[in-house]
């Protein structure tokens, strides 16, 4: 009788993990989580090359894969801090353009006051 009662809990726990599994290929597929690596802090989209705080302001510096979507990437990261910061800052580099002393592309500054200002160099 145990054997039954143990096969019955692996047969329950195999169709729930087949069902759970089915249930998954379905759902909409979202990109990958940002991962760390040895060239920070990155995902498909964008990668972040620096980072730092002082005088409650946060300064970022991110390579972007496409300039058309800098707009987009500089709102996702800025929303998790600006409950955080008084001042929040995104310089939004080209492809490849990230180090070696290049200018960046555009430059984000959100302030609770201003909201997010662009601005292109």
């Amino acid at each position: 009788m145990e054997n039954s009662g143990r096969g019955g809990m692996v047969a329950g726990a195999l169709l729930c993990a087949v069902l759970t599994g089915c249930a998954q290929e379905d759902a909409p597929t979202e990109p990958p989580p940002p991962t760390f690596d040895e060239q920070g802090v990155v995902n498909e989209a964008w990668r972040i090359l620096k980072m730092a705080t002082a005088h409650d302001v946060i300064t970022l510096e991110v390579e972007v894969a496409d300039l058309d979507t800098a707009s987009n990437v500089a709102r996702e990261l800025l929303a998790p801090l600006e409950s955080r910061y008084a001042e929040a800052l995104v310089y939004v580099y080209a492809a490849g353009e990230g180090e070696g002393g290049h200018v960046p592309a555009m430059r984000f500054q959100w302030t609770a006051t201003g909201g997010i200002v662009a601005m292109e160099y």
